[in-house]
């Protein structure tokens, strides 16, 4: 198994994460971006944390993983689910309400 950046084992490909994150971007206002390319994965039973400066975009990426807002462009699987076409079910189980 080839390993992380970080040396740690990376499971195999058949396992899936418990966060996909690839080429997401999020725009408000149509110019500037929120997110610009983020692509990260956190494995299932992997501690995972979320570290920025000021306006780097840190609550919009929550905001995007909650299913409270959808990505201008790129995907997001929670659990092994689209977050675009299962936001009502990835909200359920992260107990998130909008």
């Amino acid at each position: 198994m080839e390993g992380r950046a970080d040396g740690a084992p990376r499971l195999p490909p058949s396992v899936t994460p418990a966060i996909r994150a690839s080429g997401l971007r999020h725009t408000y206002d149509g110019t500037k971006f929120a997110l610009d390319d983020v692509s990260f994965s956190v494995e299932k039973g992997e501690v995972f944390g979320l570290l920025g400066r000021n306006g780097a975009g840190k609550s919009t990426l929550i905001k995007a993983m909650t299913t409270l807002i959808e990505p201008t462009e790129g995907r997001l699987e929670i659990l092994g689910m689209d977050a675009r076409r299962h936001g009502r079910r990835i909200r359920g189980i992260t107990q998130v309400e909008e």
